[in-house]
């Protein structure tokens, strides 16, 4: 498959998708008043999209960690992480917290997230950037760990942190899976789910553990097939598919209501709730659906295009649109409700490619400067 500037075409096309999807669930809070079938679309989104996600990072994840044979490996892949998805995850946390504070009139919490915003960008400029950077290289590896408190704190752009989170549980999965090779996957597969279950206090919503088989599905799919091989049995693969549609809509039926996501009945709650029905059918829903999709995706990606740019944007994108939803919101008689729902459904599409636009605009500008993008994109 091709593939430009290292990336796979299918990969950033399914990360496209999954994005689009995000803004456009996003996209409804915008309409006023009641809209039939919002939380029938909403959810259903819900049950697949992080998923998705998290399926595509175990994915990208597997050549990096399949490297990691040494504590000095695993170190150097904390201090990567920490710096290209911890520093960005500080900064849109902080810009998160100014700008919700602004728009509260809380002017105190306000400037104290604005000053650290500063402090923050600042070190990372004095420590990367500037004339002295030489001098300071030890505190290049000790500098994103003082700040990773700030994220769990307030945990605004809550996906970055259970990708961190969840990075650091696969590099040590990893690092001690990868001494045995006839039993690598399956020590990796254990290890993961203990360490994933052991930090699932402090990750978001119980997320290691809401998402780790996607993830794990992900990092065995590229152990076995790896990035780009794609299969020709285009039968077979629809086939898969369609089973696969079935499965995960027929769960998702079974379970689906406001009350029954992830985001409010976690593992936690689901076991003290005497609910783990429903949480084993989310998650046979969420496979389900997110494998369908990835196998789709693969089957239609032929070449690396536009939609394939748009994808490789998601870090960006993902929060830059939200904090531009949460302005919105915040604007009183911004959007007017209308009675008529498909008049409201092209309104919601249009607002969502607004926001994808915007969010591209702003990351294409970021991308202009080094320090910028590791700042906002971790590049």
């Amino acid at each position: 498959m091709k593939q430009v500037k290292a990336r796979v075409s299918w990969i950033d096309n399914a990360k496209f998708f999954a994005i689009a999807c995000v803004v456009l669930g996003h996209s409804f809070s915008l309409i006023k008043g009641n809209f039939n079938g919002y939380d029938e679309i909403n959810l259903f989104i819900v049950a697949f999209n992080m998923p998705l996600f998290a399926l595509l990072s175990g994915v990208t994840s597997f050549q990096a960690l399949s490297k990691i044979s040494s504590f000095s490996d695993l170190l150097i892949y904390f201090n990567k992480i920490t710096w290209h998805i911890g520093v960005p995850t500080i900064v849109y946390t902080l810009i998160a917290m100014a700008i919700g504070y602004g728009m509260q009139m809380r002017w105190d919490r306000c400037t104290i997230s604005a000053i650290l915003l500063i402090i923050v960008c600042a070190s990372v400029y004095l420590i990367r950037f500037s004339k002295y950077s030489s001098k300071l290289k030890k505190i290049v590896h000790y500098f994103p760990y003082c700040l990773l408190p700030v994220c769990l704190l307030n945990q605004s752009v809550w996906y970055f942190v259970y990708v961190i989170l969840s990075f650091f549980a696969a590099a040590i999965s990893a690092f001690i899976s990868n001494k045995s090779e006839k039993y690598k996957r399956f020590i990796y597969c254990i290890l993961f789910a203990i360490i994933s279950l052991l930090i699932a206090p402090i990750s978001p919503f119980f997320s290691t553990v809401e998402l780790y088989f996607p993830f794990v599905i992900g990092y065995l799919f590229a152990s076995y097939k790896g990035l780009s091989e794609v299969s020709n049995k285009t039968g077979m693969q629809l086939t898969i598919a369609v089973i696969l549609l079935v499965i995960g809509v027929f769960t998702f039926i079974k379970y689906y209501s406001i009350s029954n996501q992830f985001y409010l009945l976690n593992l936690n709650r689901a076991f003290m709730n005497g609910q783990m029905d429903i949480f084993a059918l989310r998650q046979i829903s969420a496979i389900s659906l997110s494998v369908m999709f990835v196998i789709i995706i693969q089957f239609l990606s032929k070449s690396y295009n536009l939609i394939s740019t748009v994808g490789a944007m998601t870090f960006g994108i993902y929060p830059i649109h939200s904090e531009l939803i949460v302005i919105a919101k915040r604007g009183r008689g911004l959007l007017i409700g209308y009675n008529v729902v498909w008049l409201k459904l092209i309104i919601v599409i249009f607002i969502a490619l607004l926001l994808l636009s915007v969010s591209v605009i702003f990351v294409t500008v970021i991308r202009k400067t080094d320090f910028t993008k590791l700042l906002f994109l971790g590049e």
